[in-house]
């Protein structure tokens, strides 16, 4: 089976590996893929209308996949309004050019919630890295995000997504380990439950390349009456 790393920000090195890696604005590629390009919320700055303007060059180019990483972060960076500010105009652009969002979030959930009922995105929100609970896993896909699990994340929360059927995604993200491991950890967690991409998903909020390599559980039961 060939895994795909949904996000990351270096080159694998093991053989056979797909891939999308994260690169910033005006940095794209030509040589690879698959890419995701946004105004990451510790690079927003006064002046990140510059960084928007390469973004949107970047953002109809094929390799281009998804817009991001953006998003917020309570911990670093600049104030939040600024950085939401950044935030709304690549949902916006995301929109436009019609390519799913990955959301960079950090204890500003809740700020994510409000602004995803505001906006209304036509387009997919992917939390990428996601490590909260249950809960908040669940508060998160009722309002129709995608969750992706890197090398930390709650067993609990794994469980939950994957029994209830929603697609997700698995990655590397800055950490020093492959996907191969990524996906054993998860499997390992599952109780040793095979995790194969599907090619089609019913109901899937978008279409293209990134939603040909989903993951998707299985329900906790299909038992006949």
């Amino acid at each position: 089976m060939t895994m795909f790393d949904f996000h990351t920000h270096t080159l694998p090195q093991h053989p056979g590996t797909e891939f999308m890696l994260n690169v910033s604005p005006g940095q794209v590629p030509a040589d690879v893929v698959a890419c995701s390009v946004g105004l990451h919320p510790w690079e927003v700055t006064a002046s990140w209308q510059v960084q928007l303007n390469l973004l949107r060059t970047d953002a109809v180019l094929p390799n281009v996949w998804a817009i991001g990483e953006c998003g917020l972060d309570a911990l670093r960076g600049e104030e939040m309004p600024l950085q939401i500010e950044a935030f709304r105009a690549q949902v916006q652009l995301a929109d436009e050019v019609g390519k799913p969002v990955i959301v960079h979030c950090v204890r500003a959930f809740e700020v994510l919630l409000r602004l995803h009922k505001e906006l209304q995105p036509r387009q997919p929100w992917i939390v990428h890295g996601f490590r909260g609970k249950p809960a908040l896993a669940q508060q998160i896909m009722a309002k129709g995000m995608l969750l992706s699990f890197g090398h930390v994340f709650q067993t609990e929360t794994l469980k939950m997504v994957v029994t209830s059927g929603i697609p997700f995604y698995l990655e590397t993200d800055c950490a020093a380990v492959s996907i191969h491991e990524i996906y054993r950890l998860a499997e390992s967690a599952l109780g040793g439950q095979s995790l194969v991409p599907r090619g089609s998903v019913d109901g899937l909020p978008f279409s293209g390349p990134l939603a040909e390599h989903i993951l998707v559980g299985r329900p906790t039961c299909q038992c006949d009456d």
